[in-house]
């Protein structure tokens, strides 16, 4: 994923920085469920932003902030399911 800013619909101007902002409270309103947070952004936006741009956007909100090391390596990378 470029980081590029976007223009609204309304001609203004969104930053990068605040649609990885938008991520990160996505992410929190649903639980800190990547999935989840995916398909609602999808659905909000009207696009089918990847699992992976979409945590591209999340790591670089939380890198933004102090004290989220374990939190960022874990969505770089995601250990393997174990049932």
């Amino acid at each position: 994923m470029s980081k590029q800013s976007i223009t609204t619909t309304s001609g203004k101007t969104f930053t990068y920085e605040q649609s990885a902002d938008l991520a990160m409270a996505i992410w929190h309103r649903f639980g800190e469920d990547i999935d989840g947070a995916v398909a609602a952004w999808n659905r909000m936006l009207q696009n089918n932003t990847s699992r992976k741009d979409f945590t591209g956007l999340l790591v670089d909100a939380l890198s933004r902030l102090p004290g989220n090391e374990e939190v960022r390596e874990s969505l770089q990378n995601p250990k393997p399911f174990s049932a």
